[in-house]
């Protein structure tokens, strides 16, 4: 299921690619479709983009600002970085996603989840 998942993960911007010319037809339904980008707010993005991380891809500029909202939630304890606190928030993100597999959010966490 785990791998299945990555390969997944890995192969959407792919598929998208291959798949814009099978819409061609439909005109302007196809232009707005390929020129929306991913929600980085929505956690299983999030979690998309920092498996394909973890995994040694970059996940592409698409990618970027869910890794950039990811690595902006921190957590403090008395004004100080606290590494335990901002791994935790970062699980409760990434299991905000109904499809999130806990071997991959732990894998991301156990990646990224303490980083400043």
């Amino acid at each position: 299921m785990k791998k299945l998942l990555i390969i997944t993960v890995l192969m959407l911007p792919v598929m998208g690619y291959a798949a814009d010319p099978l819409y061609g037809e439909f005109g302007d339904m196809a232009d707005s479709a390929s020129n929306q980008h991913a929600n980085s707010d929505d956690p299983c993005t999030i979690l998309f983009c920092m498996a394909g991380k973890a995994q040694g891809g970059s996940g592409g500029a698409d990618c970027d600002p869910a890794v950039k909202k990811f690595m902006s939630i921190i957590k403090k304890k008395h004004g100080d970085f606290s590494p335990s606190r901002t791994a935790n928030a970062r699980r409760d993100k990434l299991n905000e996603c109904p499809s999130a597999d806990g071997g991959l959010v732990d894998k991301v966490i156990s990646k990224f989840g303490r980083m400043r």
